[in-house]
């Protein structure tokens, strides 16, 4: 499960990678892994909240 800014990581991950890369579609891709993980590096909390929120309304 992504968080809002996993997501914006991402995204501006992949814009940054694919002019970067000199449009190269693989250097959007590279771009957006590093983006997120760069994300949850930066703000593990919210992820394992979400995770055990999420871990706790299982049926």
């Amino acid at each position: 499960m992504s968080t809002v800014g996993q997501v914006v990581g991402g995204i501006g991950g992949a814009v940054i990678g694919f002019f970067a890369s000199g449009g190269n579609p693989m250097g959007g891709l590279y771009g957006a892994q590093i983006g997120v993980f760069t994300e949850s590096v930066l703000d593990p909390e919210e992820a394992e909240n979400e995770a055990i929120q999420t871990k706790n309304n299982e049926p």
